[in-house]
């Protein structure tokens, strides 16, 4: 039995967007592309269109380009032992790692508020 079991839409998403992408290249849904353009910010993306996903019909999709700091983004990215990684400043672990000392409802609660906010407040 694994030690871990992941599903749900979202998961079900991200499978269709890997299996749907092109060779070094992020393929991300709409809800993604929000969150990485309007919430964390600092990332370009651009349009792939509108595209058939299995199970899904059709959707908008986008590809994640790099960040507006020049640095380009890569689905390839070099293989690092894990103590050799240097924590990255665009990072959103320290926002995930903070919300996780506080009870796991009321995180996802108020990260759920918060995409909403930004979304309603940028439409």
């Amino acid at each position: 039995m694994p030690r871990y079991c992941l599903f749900g839409d979202a998961v079900n998403k991200a499978s269709r967007m890997e299996s749907n992408r092109k060779p070094g290249q992020i393929h991300v849904t709409a809800e993604a592309n929000k969150m990485l353009t309007l919430v964390v910010g600092g990332f370009r993306t651009e349009s792939r269109g509108e595209v058939i996903i299995k199970g899904k019909g059709v959707m908008e999709t986008f590809w994640l380009l790099d960040e507006e700091a020049g640095i380009s983004v890569s689905a390839q990215a070099p293989k690092m032992k894990p103590e050799a990684r240097a924590p990255s400043q665009r990072s959103i672990s320290p926002i995930i790692e903070k919300q996780s000392e506080k009870d796991d409802k009321e995180s996802m609660r108020g990260l759920c508020t918060e995409f909403k906010d930004q979304n309603n407040a940028n439409a």
